[in-house]
């Protein structure tokens, strides 16, 4: 038997509350009460986020749909373009660009390393994180 199962005492319940300060507790409940209100702080923040990821994936699938639908109708060439051209055709049709986050917060942390650069490096970056932003939409 592992004995993962074991009984905690509530004779003697300290733990810090919502503003940090160490309190003493006579039951779960007074636990639960005090902490109500950071509880619903954070489902709203959670919610919040949730509801910002739906919306990214609903305007991405929506642009795909659009994407898709524009080279059916023949109102959108992609065929023998260079990829620059692509890019600055969608984004003269109104289409959100979807940078990949991974690959941003890598570029950011290593752009944190590497310390200052080169003004024209930096130009060279923005240009290969607009082109990534349309994968979506070309791969």
């Amino acid at each position: 038997k592992f004995k993962l199962i074991k009984p905690i005492a509530t004779s003697n319940m300290v733990a810090f509350d919502a503003e940090g300060r160490i309190t003493r507790y006579e039951t779960p409940e007074d636990i639960l009460r005090a902490f109500y209100a950071v509880r619903i702080k954070l489902y709203e923040r959670r919610k919040q986020h949730l509801l910002s990821q739906l919306q990214s994936q609903l305007d991405k699938l929506s642009n795909q749909a659009r994407f898709v639908q524009m080279i059916i109708d023949g109102k959108l060439v992609i065929s023998k373009k260079k990829k620059t051209v692509l890019i600055q055709e969608l984004k003269d049709k109104a289409f959100k660009p979807f940078p990949k986050v991974a690959d941003t917060a890598k570029s950011d942390e290593v752009d944190d390393e590497e310390g200052e650069e080169d003004e024209e490096e930096e130009g060279n970056s923005d240009a290969v994180l607009s082109s990534d932003a349309y994968d979506y939409l070309l791969s």
